[in-house]
C-alpha cells in the first residue's frame, strides 16, 4: 500500500543527486519491432537525497551507465527506435532513499514533443515508499515508465530517437522524526513520546525553538549533526526527564542557557553546544543528574556566566569534553561535581577546561580524577576545595599558550622537582615543579657578568646539554655553562669580527659607505645606538637577539639611513621602556628626516610601543608585536611621518584597551600582502586620528579580533581620509559603535572611473560594514554587516550606479551585503 503525503509547497526543495548509479541491464524491446537499444543509461548529479539505483529494459543488453552534470534529476538516455505508431519502450525503475526526509518524483520531462511517458505502480506526487511501507533512508520503490508516441506523433520517416529523461526528485521537509511518523517542529516529536519508555527521536534539520522535556519522558536524540538554536529570552533545552544526545549541536544567541537540565537526568556525549553576545547565561546550565562525556565542546563568550554551571543540589559527572569560558570560568559549581573516573592512570588532556578566570570555580568540595584545569587567573579559585583526588597523584601544574592566552593549568601525575644550579650566576627560577616522565619545557636564561650563557647541562663541567624536549623521570639539579665574554665576537662587518657591538657601532659611524653590521650571538645592549646624520646602517640579525630593556635599541636620526634584516631565522629586535615621565623609549625611533626599512626579522616590545615613526618608513616583511600586554599601540605614525606597508605581519593577540597596529597622524599606505591585526576591546586596529591625515589601502589584510571592541577595523576621525581601492577589512565586534571602518573623516570606497568592481575591497563586521558620520564615497567592492552593510549616510556612489542589496552565509551566519550594479 502506497503512503499519500500532504505536501505543503514551501517546504518542497528540489535537492541535488550523489555522483553514482547502478545500472542493471539493457538490450531488445520486448515490444513491436524496436531493434537493438544501444548505450542506454542512467545518469546522476553528486549529492543526492535520492536517485534511481537500478534500471531495466525487458529482455535487453549491451547497454553502458556514466555520471552526468545534471543538477536534480537522474537521467534516463537512450537511442531508441520506434518503428511503428503502435512502438513501445518500457524501462522498469527502483528509486532509493538517501536521507533522512520522505522523498517523492515531482515530475518526468525531457521527451521529444511527438513522444508521451505512461506510469504504472507509481502517481507523480507519491511519497518512494518500499514494501513495507518504510518512506526514509534506504526506502527503495520500484515502478515502470512506457515510452510510446503521442497521438498523432509518429512519422515514418522519423522512427529514431535519443531521448534524455529526467526524472526529478524532491524532498518532504520534516523537522523530526519518531519511528516513521514527522513532526513539523522538535516539540511535537518530544510530545509524541510515551512516558517511561525509551524513545528515539530524531532532528532532521537545522531549527530554531525552545524545546521542553517534561518529567516521565526518556530520550535518545539523534540529531544527525543538526543544530538547534534559540535566540529568544528561554534554554533551547529544558529538560525535566531522561535523555541522551550525542551527536547534536546547540547554539543560543538568546538571554538564557543553550541547555537547562531542570530536575531531570541527562547524558551529553558528543557534539556541540556553544552561547555569545550578552551575559548572564550558560551553555550548560544543571539543577538535576548530568553526565558529560565522550568528544563534547561546549563554549562560551557571555561576559559574566560559565561554560557549564552546577547550582546547589545539582550532580554533575564530567569524563571528557572541552570547556571554554572567553569571559568567565568554564565551570561554576555549587553542588556534587566528579570530573573523571576513579582508578587507573589520571588523563592529563581530557576532559579539558580552559577559563578566562579559572578552570573550575567552586564553593564546594569536588572529585578530581582525570583531565587538565586552566584557567588565564588559576586552574581553580581554592586548591583546598579539590577533595578528592586520584589516590597516589600529586597536582602538577605548567603554564601554555593556546589561542594566544597563557593559561596555568593543574593535571595529576607524579611530581618530581628539577633544580637549575647557576654555577656562580644568577636565576630567577631555582627550582621547578613537574610530572615524572615529562618534558622540561621551556628553560630560564641565568645571567653571570662578563660571561654569555651557554645552556643547561647535567654536570657542572661537562655532561648532556639539556634541551626544553629533554625527559626527567626522577628529581635531579641541571647546571649553567659559561664563556668568558671577552673571548665571544658578537658582531661582523665583512671579514672583521667584534667583542661588542658598540665597537662594530663605531666603525659603522665612521664609514661614508653603507655599512653591513651582522650579528653573531645573542647581545643585550646598556644604552641606544644611534644612526647619526649621513650615515647609513643595515643590521643582519642572523637569526639572533639584540635587546635594550633599559630603552631604544636604535634611533635613526636627520639624513641617517637604517635597515633591518634576519637572513637566518628567528632574528629578534626588543627592547623599549616607559621613563619616568611617560614617555615611549620605543624599540625603533626614526626622526624626523631619517629612513627605515624593515624587510625581515622581529622587533618587539613587553614595556612600551614597538615603533615610533616622525620620517620615512617602509615595512616589507617581518613581525612587529607585543610580548606582553603594553596599554599602547605597537608603531606610531606621527604628524609627518611617512610610512608604508606592503609586508610582514603587525600583530597585538592582548585583549587590552589600546593595542593598535598602526596609530597613524601622518600619511600612510598598505598594499601588497601585509597582515595588521589586534585584539583590543576599545582601540581600532588602525586609528586614523589627526585631521588631515591620510590613509590609502590598495592590498593586505586588516582585522579587529575582539568581540567587544568599540571601534572595530578601521578608525577614521574627522579631517581625516580613508582610501581603499583594494584589501579586506574585518572586524569581529559586535559593539553597535563598530563597525569595520567607523568613519567621522572622509572615506572613499575603490575609483570613480564609471566601471565597478563587486568583489574588491572587502569590508566585513559583525555589526556594520561602515558606521558612517561623515563622509562616505562608494565606487568599487562589497561591503558586508550581520546587522547592516551600512550605518548613516552614502553620500556618493558611482556615475549610475546603484547599490543591490542581499544576503551572504559565511560559516553559517548570514550578513547583510552590498554591491554596486551600472
Amino acid at each position: 500500500m502506497r503512503k499519500r503525503t500532504l505536501i505543503n509547497k514551501t517546504n518542497i526543495i528540489v535537492l541535488v543527486i550523489f555522483l553514482s548509479i547502478c545500472f542493471l541491464t539493457v538490450g531488445y524491446s520486448a515490444f513491436s519491432a524496436t531493434g537493438r537499444i544501444e548505450n542506454a543509461m542512467a545518469t546522476v548529479k553528486p549529492k543526492a537525497s535520492a536517485r534511481i539505483t537500478g534500471l531495466v529494459l525487458s529482455g535487453t543488453s549491451n547497454g553502458g551507465v556514466s555520471d552526468s552534470e545534471g543538477y536534480n534529476v537522474s537521467k534516463i538516455l537512450a537511442n531508441i527506435n520506434l518503428p511503428a505508431a503502435d512502438s513501445t519502450v518500457t524501462y522498469k525503475v527502483n528509486a532509493t532513499v538517501f536521507n533522512s526526509a520522505e522523498m517523492k518524483i515531482s515530475s518526468i520531462t525531457g521527451l521529444p514533443s511527438n513522444l508521451e511517458y505512461t506510469l504504472s505502480g507509481y502517481n507523480l506526487g507519491d511519497t518512494l515508499c518500499n514494501s513495507n511501507n518504510e518512506c526514509n533512508l534506504g526506502a527503495t520503490d520500484e515502478f515502470y515508465i512506457t515510452i510510446g508516441y503521442a497521438s498523432g506523433g509518429y512519422n515514418s520517416s522519423s522512427t529514431e530517437y535519443s531521448i534524455n529523461l529526467d526524472v526529478n526528485f524532491a524532498q518532504v521537509l520534516h523537522v523530526a522524526k519518531v519511528g516513521n511518523t514527522y513532526f513539523e517542529t522538535l516539540q511535537a516529536a518530544v510530545n509524541a513520546v510515551p512516558n517511561n519508555t525509551q524513545t528515539t527521536v530524531y532532528l532532521l534539520m537545522d531549527t530554531q525553538e525552545r524545546v521542553t522535556i517534561n518529567a516521565g519522558k526518556n530520550i535518545v536524540f539523534n540529531f544527525y549533526n543538526n543544530t538547534l538554536r534559540n535566540n529568544g529570552n528561554a534554554p533551547i533545552m529544558e529538560n525535566a526527564g531522561t535523555i541522551s544526545i550525542s551527536n547534536g549541536n546547540f547554539v543560543s544567541n538568546g538571554a538564557q542557557q543553550a541547555i537547562f537540565n531542570n530536575t531531570g537526568t541527562f547524558y551529553l556525549s558528543g557534539g556541540t553546544a556553544s552561547v555569545s553576545g550578552g551575559s548572564s547565561k550558560q551553555a550548560v546550565y544543571n539543577s538535576g543528574t548530568m553526565v558529560i562525556s565522550g568528544d563534547v565542546s561546549l563554549s562560551n563568550t557571555a561576559s559574566n556566566r560559565a561554560v557549564v554551571q552546577n547550582l546547589a543540589g545539582g550532580n554533575l559527572t564530567i569524563t571528557g569534553g572541552t570547556f571554554v569560558a572567553s569571559n568567565f570560568s568554564a565551570v561554576e559549581n555549587a553542588g556534587t561535581l566528579v570530573i573523571g573516573a576513579q582508578g587507573g592512570t589520571p588523563s592529563t588532556s581530557s576532559p579539558s577546561f580552559r577559563g578566562k578566570d579559572y578552570g573550575i570555580l567552586s564553593t564546594v568540595n569536588y572529585a578530581f580524577y582525570d583531565g587538565v584545569l586552566g584557567g588565564q587567573d588559576a586552574p581553580v579559585n581554592d586548591e583546598t576545595k579539590i577533595n578528592p583526588y586520584e589516590s597516589g597523584y600529586d597536582f602538577i601544574k605548567r603554564d601554555q599558550s593556546l589561542g594566544g592566552n597563557t593559561y596555568h593549568t593543574l593535571y595529576l601525575g607524579h611530581k618530581i622537582i628539577i633544580t637549575f644550579d647557576p654555577n656562580q650566576g644568577s636565576c630567577s627560577e631555582q627550582t621547578r615543579e613537574m610530572e615524572a616522565g615529562g618534558k622540561i619545557g621551556p628553560l630560564p636564561t641565568p645571567t653571570r657578568t662578563d660571561y654569555e650563557f651557554d645552556g643547561w647541562f647535567t654536570d657542572a663541567s661537562g655532561g648532556t646539554e639539556i634541551t626544553e624536549n629533554t625527559v626527567f623521570n626522577s628529581s635531579d639539579t641541571i647546571y649553567a655553562h659559561w664563556t668568558h665574554i671577552t673571548q665571544v665576537k658578537v658582531a661582523r662587518i665583512g671579514q672583521t669580527e667584534y667583542l661588542t657591538l658598540q665597537d662594530a657601532w663605531t666603525d659603522a659611524m665612521a664609514s661614508n659607505s653603507t655599512t653591513t653590521i651582522v650579528i653573531l650571538r645573542d647581545i643585550a645592549l646598556s644604552s641606544k645606538l644611534t644612526v647619526s646624520s649621513s650615515k647609513s646602517v643595515i643590521i643582519d640579525l642572523n637569526g639572533k637577539t639584540v635587546s635594550n630593556t633599559s630603552g631604544t635599541v636604535f634611533e635613526i636620526s636627520n639624513g641617517g639611513t637604517f635597515e633591518l634584516k634576519d637572513t637566518a631565522s628567528g632574528g629578534v629586535l626588543s627592547g623599549g621602556i616607559v621613563d619616568s615621565n611617560n614617555k615611549q623609549n620605543t624599540v625603533i625611533n626614526n626622526k624626523a628626516g631619517g629612513v627605515v626599512t624593515i624587510s625581515s626579522g622581529t622587533v618587539s616590545s613587553g614595556q612600551s610601543q614597538v615603533i615610533d615613526n616622525s620620517g620615512t618608513m617602509t615595512i616589507t616583511g617581518g613581525t612587529v608585536k607585543f610580548t606582553a600586554s603594553v596599554n599602547q599601540g605597537l608603531i606610531n605614525n606621527n604628524a609627518g611621518g611617512i610610512m608604508s606597508i606592503t609586508g610582514g605581519t603587525i600583530i597585538n593577540t592582548y585583549n587590552i584597551q589600546k593595542g593598535q597596529a598602526v596609530y597613524n597622524k601622518g600619511t600612510l599606505s598598505i598594499s601588497g600582502n601585509p597582515v595588521l591585526s589586534s585584539n583590543s576591546y576599545q582601540r581600532a586596529t588602525v586609528q586614523n586620528d589627526a585631521s588631515g591625515a591620510s590613509i590609502t589601502i590598495s592590498g593586505g589584510t586588516i582585522r579587529s579580533t575582539n568581540s567587544t571592541c568599540e571601534r572595530g577595523a578601521i578608525q577614521n576621525v574627522s579631517g581625516a581620509t580613508v582610501t581603499m581601492t583594494g584589501g579586506s577589512v574585518t572586524s569581529a565586534s559586535t559593539n553597535s559603535n563598530s563597525g569595520a571602518i567607523q568613519n567621522a573623516g572622509t572615506v572613499i570606497l575603490g575609483t570613480k572611473d564609471g566601471s565597478i568592481s563587486t568583489t574588491s575591497p572587502v569590508l566585513q563586521s559583525d555589526i556594520y560594514g561602515v558606521n558612517n558620520s561623515g563622509t562616505l564615497k562608494f565606487y568599487d567592492g562589497i561591503v558586508k554587516g550581520k546587522t547592516a552593510c551600512f550605518n548613516g549616510t552614502i553620500n556618493e556612489v558611482e556615475t549610475n550606479a546603484n547599490i543591490v542589496y542581499s544576503t551572504e552565509t559565511i560559516g553559517g551566519v548570514v550578513y547583510n551585503t552590498a554591491i554596486l550594479s551600472l
